[in-house]
């Protein structure tokens, strides 16, 4: 993101010096910016940042570096001790969605956790969440790294479309499942809505599980059927009842309107 505000500046800086035409639409349109700064790139493709600007059927930006796609080759698709690839549409960009993906570099430990490290991968930018938007997401790294057709496993936090994209294009790819972001955003509903930390605590256990010593005690996310999920979807209606009061009906009711049926579509979600 520092490169794309860094992009804007320069044009600024031209804009100032020349006051041509061209330097003032791309001030004031930043896809615009991006477009001139993938047509530079191409000149040094080692260094370059800015791989691939589309405008149909959806304007798009592919921001990857040669290294991360060396790292990607490296460390994704070694069968026999490989990293996940962790792709997820995380934030907004102005009218703009950005998917961004990460993975370990498992030749490392972090003296502080004892885990390989996090490393930032490909960004891409689109304006839609469609399975297209996706596919046009790998075939772009495809093309760069033909390799990462060898990538072993990716996790989502279960977005369809994202899936299907890659499992299209990646023969026997494995999909994992990630609900960091679904409890965090119910996390933040329930205390936008002033229920308690302890409150909210339980809430997220109830339906995500919870570490009790060396046990996991599994959430209602792992019900084994929709039919488990459900029945335990009602049951805890009246837990949440007795601990919060009529505080703890509106949650449920808020967690069966808004997040109960992309909880339960997880499990019928395969790899």
């Amino acid at each position: 993101m520092a490169q794309i505000y860094n992009i804007k500046k320069q044009q600024k800086k031209k804009q100032t010096s020349t006051g041509s035409e061209s330097d003032n639409v791309c001030c004031n349109d930043p896809y615009f910016a991006l477009i001139l700064q993938c047509k530079e790139d191409e000149a040094n493709p080692e260094t370059s940042f800015v791989r691939r600007v589309t405008a149909a059927p959806e304007p798009t930006a592919l921001l990857v570096l040669d290294s991360q796609l060396s790292d990607m080759k490296k460390f994704c698709t070694n069968p026999n001790r490989f990293s996940i690839l962790q792709v997820d549409p995380t934030f907004d960009l102005g009218p703009f969605h950005v998917t961004a993906t990460q993975y370990e570099n498992i030749h490392l430990i972090d003296r502080r956790s004892g885990k390989p490290p996090a490393m930032v991968g490909p960004l891409y930018i689109h304006r839609q969440k469609k399975e297209m938007t996706y596919e046009g997401f790998v075939n772009q790294l495809l093309a760069l790294k033909p390799e990462l057709k060898s990538i072993k496993a990716i996790g989502t936090d279960g977005e369809e479309a994202l899936f299907n994209a890659f499992s299209k294009k990646i023969d026997n790819i494995i999909h994992l499942r990630c609900f960091l972001h679904k409890r965090q955003n119910i996390d933040r509903h329930l205390k936008t809505v002033g229920v308690s930390e302890y409150n909210r605590k339980d809430v997220i256990a109830d339906l995500f599980g919870r570490q009790v010593g060396s046990k996991f005690e599994e959430g209602i996310v792992d019900s084994e059927t929709p039919e488990e999920f459900w029945l335990r979807m009602a049951q805890i209606k009246h837990i949440w009842k007795e601990r919060m009061g009529s505080k703890g009906e509106q949650v449920h009711s808020w967690v069966i309107k808004y997040k109960a049926d992309e909880m339960c579509s997880f499990n019928d979600t395969t790899s």
